[in-house]
């Protein structure tokens, strides 16, 4: 089981659905304040910046793959992206 997490977390599908999720959450915030003109409030401007962040990070991670010692690093930083996204979401 442990090895099956690892082989996803070193390839390329991992960031690719990682940053399609992204592209997806920006795209319904988009819809969301120009079809539907409900505009943003500060929490939701907030959680917009971590998903660039997290989009950067993807890109940056897929230009990147073949070196194994930044896999720790990206992943850490995907996780600290997530963990404070999660705490707006809370509030």
């Amino acid at each position: 089981m442990f090895n099956k997490l690892v082989s996803i977390g070193r390839s390329q599908l991992y960031w690719v659905l990682l940053l399609v999720l992204s592209l997806l959450l920006e795209g319904v915030a988009l819809y969301f304040q120009h079809i539907l003109n409900e505009w943003p409030c500060v929490l939701c401007i907030q959680v917009r910046l971590l998903l660039l962040a997290l989009i950067t990070l993807s890109v940056v991670a897929l230009l990147v793959w073949r070196f194994i010692r930044l896999h720790a690093l990206m992943h850490f930083i995907a996780g600290c992206i997530s963990v404070v996204m999660l705490d707006l979401s809370w509030n």
